[in-house]
């Protein structure tokens, strides 16, 4: 009786032919043993390989990402200065800028734009958490408590808007207020609505949204509006309703 692991002994019991028949088998058995270990390795390695490979396309594709999303110029405090053919149109000035050539695009953080009429002077004021601005189609989308000043030609603020988000296309001043829109003028006349529109070829504000106009303990409501820019003169263009007081001094 042999127990596994016990080298076999010969005994002058055992014949010579027995134990040449034992110890002949034991090779086979180790190579077999050996050949199992050899496949068992190599689909091992190829795990090993194929696990490595996935990681370095994976690493290679989040570096082709990386460089797809990073800016091409990264400023902070700085002023830039937006020109149609040849004129200063807007100053815009930014805590933090990021740029990106291919996409045309430049994102502001902290923007506090200044816009010039065509005879250079002062004509409004913006600010805003955050800006996307276009060059090419001299564009400017900001976004986040927004607050546009209007001034007259001496420089005093003729009229105040908060909105959301807000639009402006450089050249022409126009803004296009979205959200929440509310404009006030000398702190006695206000206007809200969803949006609203500044027009600088008529110097009006337009809307054709719902609108709301509150003048002292006046107030008037309907769909669609047209207002100057201190509101002293408006019109509301649809469905009319209201109440107003005779002490107040309402436009027309």
């Amino acid at each position: 009786m042999r127990f596994a692991g016990q080298k076999p002994v010969w005994t002058g019991s055992e014949s010579f032919s027995r134990w040449s028949v034992w110890t002949a088998s034991a090779p086979r058995r180790v190579g077999r043993v050996r050949l199992a270990a050899l496949v068992i390795g190599l689909g091992l390695l190829s795990l090993v390989i194929g696990s490595c490979t996935s990681r370095d396309e994976t690493v290679k594709n989040s570096d082709a990402t990386d460089t797809a999303i990073r800016p091409d110029t990264e400023l902070k405090g700085t002023t830039i200065h937006l020109y149609d053919r040849g004129r200063v149109v807007s100053t815009i000035q930014a805590d933090r800028i990021l740029k990106y050539e291919a996409k045309d695009s430049t994102m502001g953080y902290g923007v506090h734009a200044t816009f010039f009429d065509t005879s250079g002077v002062m004509s409004s004021t913006l600010v805003g958490d955050s800006a996307l601005i276009r060059e090419k189609t001299i564009r400017q989308t900001v976004y986040g408590h927004v607050l546009i000043k209007s001034y007259d030609a001496g420089g005093k603020v003729t009229a105040t808007a908060t909105g959301d988000s807000a639009v402006v296309t450089e050249g022409t001043n126009h803004m296009q207020l979205y959200g929440q829109v509310v404009v006030e003028s000398e702190g006695t006349r206000k206007l809200e609505t969803d949006y609203l529109h500044w027009n600088p070829d008529i110097n009006k504000f337009q809307t054709d949204a719902f609108v709301r106009f509150t003048q002292g303990n006046s107030v008037i409501t309907g769909w669609g509006a047209e207002a100057d820019r201190t509101l002293k003169r408006f019109k509301i263009l649809n469905k009319v309703s209201g109440t107003i007081m005779q002490a107040d001094s309402l436009g027309h």
